[in-house]
């Protein structure tokens, strides 16, 4: 008898603590979002957009445009941009990502390759560097910040556009640059090319 007594208080002790807890609380947390352009001036993130149009003969690769910001250290490890690591407000090349017009195009091997795009400087409209984290909205590769290459488009008032120019230098150094564009009634197309070639200081150093 003593011992069922004891089973039995025990039982209730455990029913009475358990009504005396706090009820669970459940909140239902609902996250929407909306894709809707912002003027530049309006974003609450810290972005520079350089202008590259009308600008071209300013620059030799579009690591020179990338350097006019004074939060990314730029490293190159040869002439006209070849291989150049980007880095925003101190994070890592790694931590840096390169869009084109919001698409990703950073190298699957590694990220010292993440310069080597084969976009010509008459094709670029304007570049725009987001400076600081960036990764809740493009991944942890962007935690140090992103750069976007945005293209330019067919000029309205310009039914047919044609640009081209070309300069040498040392060491065999010569370059062709140039875009074609044309605008008919809903048609419109732009090609832009670019050829840079060296035979470089010694040999096997093209």
């Amino acid at each position: 008898m003593r011992i069922s007594t004891v089973l039995f208080f025990a039982a209730l002790t455990t029913v009475s603590l358990r009504s005396q807890t706090t009820p669970e609380h459940k909140e239902i947390i609902v996250v929407t979002g909306e894709w809707e352009p912002l003027v530049l001036d309006e974003t609450d993130r810290s972005v520079n957009a350089y202008p590259v149009r009308n600008r071209v003969a300013s620059f030799n690769s579009l690591a020179d445009v990338i350097g006019e910001d004074s939060s990314v250290y730029v490293r190159s490890r040869g002439a006209n941009g070849t291989q150049v690591d980007f880095s925003i407000r101190g994070a890592s090349f790694e931590q840096t990502l390169m869009l084109l017009n919001g698409i990703r195009i950073n190298d699957e091997q590694s990220a010292h390759y993440n310069s080597d795009f084969a976009i010509p400087l008459d094709a670029v409209d304007h570049v725009e560097v987001l400076r600081g984290a960036g990764s809740t909205l493009y991944g942890s590769d962007a935690s140090g910040g992103v750069i976007n290459f945005v293209t330019e488009p067919v000029a309205d008032s310009k039914p047919l556009e044609l640009t081209v120019r070309g300069d040498g230098g040392s060491f065999g150094t010569n370059e062709q640059s140039g875009f074609l564009s044309f605008l008919k009634g809903p048609l419109s197309e732009r090609i832009s090319f670019e050829r840079d070639l060296s035979s470089g200081f010694t040999d096997d150093r093209e």
